[in-house]
C-alpha cells in the first residue's frame, strides 16, 4: 500500500507543477524569470513544474505572488485527488459490478455535500 500512496502523492505534485507552468506561460514568463523573481534556480522551477521537486508551502506562496494568482488556484481539487486515489488504488481490485455500485455511492455522497 505504501507504494500506491507514494504514487498518489507524486500525482499531486505533478498537478501543482502543471498549474504553475500554465500560469507562468499565461503570464509570458520564462522559467528563468520565475526563478529569479521567486529566489529559486531555473533548474528548481523545471523540476517543480515536472513534479519532481516537492516545494515547501512558503515557496508555493512566493510563486503564486510572482504569478499574480491565488495559491488555491495552484492546488488540485481535494475531491478530484481523492477520487483519483480511489479509482487507481481500489477500483482495480473490484469486479465490474462492484465498481459501478461503489462509483454510484460515491457520486450520490458527493451530490449531498
Amino acid at each position: 500500500m505504501t507504494a500506491k500512496v507514494n504514487e498518489s502523492h507524486k500525482k499531486i505534485y505533478v498537478e501543482i507543477g502543471q498549474r504553475i507552468k500554465d500560469a507562468r506561460e499565461h503570464k509570458h514568463l520564462s522559467q528563468a524569470g520565475l526563478a529569479d523573481a521567486s529566489f529559486l534556480s531555473r533548474t528548481s522551477i523545471t523540476n517543480i513544474e515536472k513534479g519532481r521537486q516537492h516545494l515547501p508551502l512558503h515557496t508555493l506562496y512566493i510563486i503564486a505572488d510572482v504569478l499574480g494568482i491565488q495559491v488555491a488556484s495552484l492546488l488540485p481539487d481535494q475531491n478530484q485527488i481523492i477520487e483519483k486515489m480511489f479509482s487507481e488504488n481500489v477500483h482495480k481490485d473490484l469486479r465490474p459490478g462492484e465498481r459501478e455500485w461503489i462509483t454510484e455511492i460515491a457520486k450520490t455522497t458527493q451530490k449531498k455535500r
